[in-house]
């Protein structure tokens, strides 16, 4: 994956926690890397793996998709799920004990929608994948009843689209974690 992951590979390292952040590395197959000398033989993403993650989230809580397509293909599409504060500091948080802390906090036990993953296919669409944000976002806190919409990210576009589409109905708290969190209310706040 590209910019600005640069997720191509697992990380080999033995030492755990492992040295690559989030346990991937921007190395291609079959490269030994500079900091554990092993060589990385595993994709970053593998199918089943993601098929099994995709198929937990949505035995264990309430999930929906969004999809866009172009020409009958898949160009764009998302993920979302309804949770507790807790089950998000739990399950993207495990690493940053800070960062779990600072969630309960400062949210409580308020249910959320947490908008998991993104993914464009910028082989069908190049450019403009994130031009409905708002409609893809509004439309997820409508379906599930909430008042707001969460995700954390290192990709300008992504935070940007949030300032550009909500404008006073958007939070970025500073956090600490070396991701952006972002926070979308569906109404302006009083």
């Amino acid at each position: 994956m590209g910019d600005p992951w640069f997720e191509v590979s697992k990380c080999a390292d033995k030492v755990q926690p492992k040295r690559c952040v989030g346990a991937l590395s921007r190395l291609a197959i079959d490269t030994v890397c500079g900091v554990c000398q092993q060589a990385v033989t595993r994709p970053a993403y593998e199918a089943d793996e993601l098929i099994g993650r995709f198929r937990n989230l949505a035995d264990t809580r309430q999930t929906m998709w969004y999809q866009e397509r172009r020409d009958r293909r898949l160009a764009l599409a998302a993920i979302a799920w309804k949770a507790d504060v807790r089950t998000v500091a739990d399950e993207k948080y495990a690493d940053v004990p800070e960062m779990q802390t600072w969630l309960e906090d400062t949210l409580a036990d308020e249910p959320v929608v947490w908008l998991d993953e993104v993914f464009a296919n910028k082989s069908v669409r190049p450019q403009g994948n994130l031009e409905k944000f708002r409609m893809m976002c509004e439309g997820f806190m409508e379906q599930f009843e909430q008042s707001k919409i969460m995700y954390r990210s290192i990709n300008p576009r992504m935070i940007r689209s949030a300032i550009r589409d909500f404008e006073t109905r958007v939070s970025i708290p500073d956090v600490p974690d070396r991701r952006t969190f972002v926070i979308i209310n569906k109404e302006e706040a009083l």
